[in-house]
């Protein structure tokens, strides 16, 4: 998938991302950027920067927490 598929996934809700971590190990992590879930945690300024075309900046949902990960180590999003 695209980064851009991903960020369209991920702004429609909370969606389960499989990955792996730079120090090898995988993660599973609850992850959003959608705007009324981020608006209700942070309020009228809520937005997820993607600030590097090579990750994705999501909101770890169990964590809450802003996390990034890198598009290419992503082995599942649904």
């Amino acid at each position: 998938m695209s980064k851009e598929a991903y960020l369209e996934s991920l702004s429609n809700g909370v969606r389960t991302v499989t990955f792996t971590k730079v120090d090898g190990t995988e993660r599973v992590m609850e992850a959003t950027i959608q705007p009324s879930i981020l608006k209700e945690i942070y309020g009228d300024e809520a937005v997820a920067l993607q600030r590097n075309q090579d990750t994705l900046t999501v909101f770890d949902t169990e964590k809450k927490d802003w996390r990034s990960i890198r598009v290419s180590s992503i082995k599942t999003l649904v």
